[in-house]
């Protein structure tokens, strides 16, 4: 955005030095009638909000991916056999693509949980 922002002013100043010498004292907005400033700040404005909402849209995605993990990890501590250890399901995990962290952090919950229970 600042990248477009300079490259107009820019091309505005070296047109309106070549057609009208202007002083760089004065009021830019009032030497270059021609530029719709109010045109491009709308456009910058979409890009921005376009820009924002697929930055959204990213954290969301992952967001869900992450919490989608979480929840496939609780669900083979709970329904895991009882003879299985807990190497055998993080290996399983690892394999399907979730990250050890997420699995630490449900081997966690899914002990406080058996706490509770007791």
């Amino acid at each position: 955005m600042q990248k477009t922002i300079k490259m107009t002013l820019d091309n505005a100043i070296i047109r309106s030095v070549k057609e009208v010498d202007v002083d760089m004292t004065t009021n830019i907005t009032e030497t270059l009638p021609w530029i719709d400033y109010k045109a491009i700040l709308d456009e910058l404005e979409e890009r921005s909000i376009a820009e924002g909402m697929a930055k959204g849209m990213a954290k969301g995605f992952t967001k869900g991916k992450a919490e989608r993990n979480m929840e496939v990890a609780l669900n083979l501590f709970k329904k895991r056999r009882p003879n299985s250890t807990w190497e055998e399901l993080t290996q399983i995990l690892l394999d399907s693509g979730i990250s050890s962290k997420t699995i630490t952090a449900a081997r966690k919950q899914y002990e406080a949980k058996q706490a509770e229970a007791l």
